[in-house]
């Protein structure tokens, strides 16, 4: 199978369709529809779409392509919904966000994408006789999601470590991002728990390597004094940057660390660029080498397991990390 995004994009956009439809036929309400749209239509790079693709191919999936490209287009609608919610606890406004409705209609519109999805994930597993522990997986993944946000918005009022940090990175990012999306593609062509338990040690460093990166780019777009000004930016968007500062023994525990996120503004952007960069990528290299020894263990023939794991690793842009060489002052 090669990967068929246009054929994800094209189930994605009638998916949406028949859900405004139903929507419409009940109250066709117009900031419902245009927030929907705007994150149904935004230039995604469907990562855990093509993760799970990927795998299923990788694994000589039995299963029709259009039930993989279904799966894969409903997993999109459940990571919409973590992202029209994300937005509204971030506050973000910005492209991303879109037009300008209300935190109800924008919340609303978030539970829409996860009623559907969810629906339609059931409803393709039972049609093709699919592994069920598909749809427990997801469950998991989702409480453990929910969870991981909460320890991440609490992350700067406890201890401050790159161990602690990764736990986190793990319930809110690695299986969502990574390891549920192998283990889903795993399990379509028939993989169990053993194949399954060997993607996951594969698939979360890969995860704690892709929110380093993303992390990372906030970080440096806060370093170069882009974002310097707004003060009104969550405080959890620095735990980077903190557990950095604390690696270092700028601010070795709680009690010698800024508490109010003015402050933290202030001092994250007294540091060095450079050298934020330069730690951030080192980790990022570690645990991408890390994943590539630990995929050494999954039942495919080498070739074919090589060519996944870079596929896998380009999917998640790890090979694409931000630009080097900012001269501003953190």
């Amino acid at each position: 199978m090669s990967e068929p995004l246009d054929l994800i994009r094209s189930q994605m956009e009638l998916i949406v369709k028949r859900m405004l439809e139903e929507v419409d036929a009940v109250d066709g309400d117009a900031d419902l529809r245009a927030i929907a749209l705007h994150y149904a239509h935004r230039n995604a790079g469907l990562r855990r779409p093509r993760l799970i693709w990927a795998t299923a191919a990788a694994y000589g999936a039995s299963a029709t392509d259009d039930a993989v490209a279904t799966i894969a287009a409903a997993s999109e609608l459940l990571h919409v919904f973590a992202l029209v919610h994300d937005d509204g606890i971030d506050n973000e406004q910005s492209e991303r966000s879109g037009p300008e409705v209300s935190a109800t209609v924008r919340l609303l519109a978030g539970d829409l994408f996860a009623v559907t999805g969810y629906a339609l994930l059931g409803e393709v597993v039972a049609s093709n006789r699919l592994d069920p522990q598909i749809l427990s997986d997801l469950r998991s993944i989702g409480v453990g999601t929910i969870a991981g946000q909460m320890a991440d918005i609490r992350y700067l009022d406890g201890d401050v470590s790159f161990q602690r940090l990764y736990e986190i990175y793990d319930a809110k990012t690695g299986w969502y991002t990574v390891a549920g999306p192998l283990s889903t593609g795993a399990r379509i062509a028939g993989f169990g728990e053993a194949e399954v338990d060997a993607l996951r040690r594969v698939a979360l460093p890969l995860g704690r390597a892709y929110q380093l990166r993303d992390d990372l780019i906030d970080l440096l777009a806060v370093i170069t004094q882009s974002r310097i000004a707004d003060r009104s930016r969550p405080r959890w968007e620095l735990n980077l940057a903190v557990t950095l500062l604390a690696s270092t023994g700028v601010w070795p525990n709680a009690e010698t660390r800024p508490t109010e996120a003015p402050e933290l503004w202030r001092r994250v952007c007294e540091s060095d660029p450079d050298l934020v960069e330069q730690a951030v990528k080192s980790r990022i290299g570690d645990l991408v080498r890390e994943a590539e020894i630990a995929a050494e263990r999954l039942s495919i023939q080498p070739s074919a397991r090589d060519a996944f794991i870079r596929e896998v690793i380009s999917i998640l842009s790890l090979r694409e990390l931000p630009p080097s060489g900012s001269k501003s002052t953190l």
